[in-house]
């Protein structure tokens, strides 16, 4: 079971940008369960666009309710946006989840 994270990411700003993707997983009371940084994105040039994805391996999470984090940051965090999405594991699948939010 896994969880696939599809990241766009759309420089509208007017400079060029090299951001770092950070992944967690808390369970439902806050405690961090997983934590994996991607490696560096290349440079997105102002106006352009770059698209990723991923699978996040979940089948060693117990049952319970969880949320994911993903965290973009740039120009040495100066810069960061964070999404979440909130998921259930029950009988080791995935059986719930939300749309991204801010």
């Amino acid at each position: 079971v896994s969880i696939k994270v599809e990241v766009m990411i759309k420089n509208t700003g007017n400079i060029h940008i090299e951001p770092d993707l950070y992944l967690s997983i808390k369970d439902d009371t806050g405690n961090v369960i997983k934590n994996r940084q991607l490696q560096k994105y290349r440079i997105i040039l102002r106006g352009e666009s770059y698209g990723h994805s991923l699978d996040i391996p979940v089948k060693d999470l117990a049952d319970g309710n969880y949320t994911l984090t993903a965290t973009l940051s740039y120009e040495d965090k100066i810069g960061e946006v964070k999404k979440t999405t909130d998921f259930e594991i029950k009988d080791t699948e995935l059986i719930t989840r939300e749309e991204v939010k801010n």
